[in-house]
């Protein structure tokens, strides 16, 4: 018996020994933030907080993540890939704060996939931070930066760190990197996204932040394994240049020096995210400021020998490609000069054909693995001392598997241009959809006076919403709930049907609704 013990002992210890990843504890900092070049985020997916359920990763407009896609970034000489996730909103405990595991399997999945081509992972608590309230924080909504809710904070952060490090330890070498918190801030107030030392409600929130940090970093390291020696990366307000800079902002001690310090930079502002369409030339007056800020975060930290990453950055589309072009290309190499490697924020949105240039920072199609924008893509993949194998450009006439002379004409010139206009489709004709069946919406523009947004609901004839949908929208529109919606006027898109969809569907009137939709045609593939 004793024997057979000893000799199962002996096999435990194999077969962990055999799957644990060595992680490089001799590195620098700045040794290893070189090798990071140029990264990309996964935005407005695993951070998304419409949905409690794995349904969450589709609800912000954007496809469920795919092995392909990922790979397809990796072609295109993306060497670093940021995964932000949202952890509240997937919460099945709330006394104890427990992470629902199906969640923290599907992170893990993507993760995986990344690593496996090569990449550096960034994996942080996104959407975590409070809406901004009075009186006392409700337990289960995340952190807020306050004295008064800082006991309660400090539970919440130290137990999705505790569960993350269990999940991502050992398994994992360098390659993956922690990040504490995104844009921690005070949601709301007056200096929400711009710090000031004269603010006594900065200073308090910066205190806060500064001890959330520091908790993160000692509960990192605490769980021992790999993660003792991982780097982590940390921001200060807002994860701002100004706050980072503050002489209030205050790295937390770490026994391994292993922090990285985050930053966002959408610099200049005017040129890279302000949507009036005025200011659409990159001067040189924008890269004096561009190398103002570089040189200051050189001074502080990198010469030093803290390292840097920009964990965001991005120039939204103003119909001013070439200009984009020139801002990337000495964004990306002015950065790497001072060793800070830059991520580019995508959240998906590139189209402005309806004349809004707000927060375009769509980069990649994920239906299709290309770009939208790959002559701007090889500039900053080159600028960074990165190489790329393939970036494709985006079809705008891809269909998704639909073929028109198999479908179905459902509907033709119908003008959604108030929710007092309807029209109703008998269950007959949804009845024979199953899941994979694929509905083509073509809208054109609208008679509507109502221009602020457009939507298709679908309801029952009692005028009651029917069920959330959980399919996917692909092309120029997306899915929320119990509503498609189209992205801009001249639309075509797909909507390909879960089970749950066409069960939905196919057992009831379904009655269309909205607001500032011409549909032009619906055809259905079964």
């Amino acid at each position: 018996m004793k024997k057979t013990l000893i000799l199962f002992g002996y096999i435990v210890f194999f077969t962990v020994s055999l799957f644990a990843k060595p992680i490089d504890t001799e590195i620098s900092g700045l040794d290893f933030t070189k090798q990071m070049k140029f990264g990309w985020n996964l935005g407005n997916t695993l951070d998304a907080t419409a949905a409690k359920n794995l349904s969450s990763e589709e609800s912000w407009g954007q496809p469920k993540t795919s092995r392909e896609m990922i790979k397809g970034l990796a072609e295109g000489g993306i060497k670093t890939i940021r995964i932000p996730v949202s952890w509240h909103n997937h919460v099945t405990d709330v006394k104890n704060y427990t992470i629902d595991p199906e969640w923290m399997a599907r992170v893990k999945t993507i993760v995986d996939w990344a690593l496996e081509e090569n990449m550096f992972v960034i994996l942080n608590t996104h959407h975590d931070n409070a809406e901004k309230h009075s009186g006392a924080m409700k337990k289960g909504d995340g952190y807020y930066p306050t004295k008064k809710d800082k006991a309660e904070s400090e539970k919440y952060l130290k137990a999705v760190w505790t569960q993350i490090c269990k999940t991502f330890n050992n398994d994992y070498d360098e390659h993956l990197i922690f990040e504490s918190l995104n844009e921690p801030r005070l949601i709301g107030h007056n200096h929400e996204w711009g710090y000031s030392s004269w603010c006594n409600d900065c200073k308090d929130a910066m205190e806060c932040l500064n001890s959330f940090n520091q908790l993160i970093v000692n509960t990192i390291r605490s769980s021992g394994g790999n993660n003792e020696y991982r780097f982590i990366g940390v921001p200060s307000l807002a994860c701002g240049v100004d706050s980072l800079l503050s002489k209030d902002f205050i790295l937390p001690e770490d026994s391994s020096n292993r922090i990285i310090a985050a930053v966002h930079m959408y610099t200049p502002y005017v040129f890279t995210m302000d949507p009036s369409h005025s200011t659409v030339t990159f001067t040189s007056s924008y890269k004096n400021e561009l190398d103002r800020t570089f040189n200051k975060l050189y001074e502080k930290f990198v010469k030093n020998g803290i390292p840097v990453y920009i964990g965001e950055m991005g120039a939204t589309n103003k119909n001013n490609l070439k200009e984009r072009e020139a801002w990337f290309d000495y964004f990306v190499s002015h950065a790497m000069a001072k060793n800070i490697p830059s991520v580019v924020w995508d959240n998906g949105g590139y189209d402005i054909t309806s004349g809004d240039y707000s927060e375009k920072y769509g980069y990649y199609c994920r239906y299709q693995n290309n770009w939208y924008f790959p002559s701007l893509i090889k500039k900053a993949v080159k600028a960074a001392g990165g190489n790329y194998s393939r970036i494709e450009e985006f079809d705008p006439s891809y269909e998704y598997g639909f073929d028109s002379e198999e479908a179905f004409t459902v509907l033709t010139n119908f003008d959604v241009d108030s929710w007092n206009k309807t029209t109703t489709i008998p269950k007959e004709i949804f009845e024979d959809v199953k899941e994979g069946s694929i509905i083509r919406f073509e809208t054109t523009g609208s008679i509507s006076k109502d221009k602020n947004y457009r939507l298709l609901s679908f309801r029952n004839t009692s005028w009651k919403d029917l069920p959330e949908f959980t399919g996917s929208v692909r092309g120029d529109g997306s899915i929320n709930k119990n509503a498609v919606t189209p992205t801009k006027d001249l639309a075509v898109y797909y909507w390909i049907l879960s089970a749950e969809d066409a069960k939905i569907l196919a057992n009831q009137d379904v009655m269309l609704c909205g607001n500032n939709v011409n549909i032009s045609s619906i055809m259905i593939q079964f």
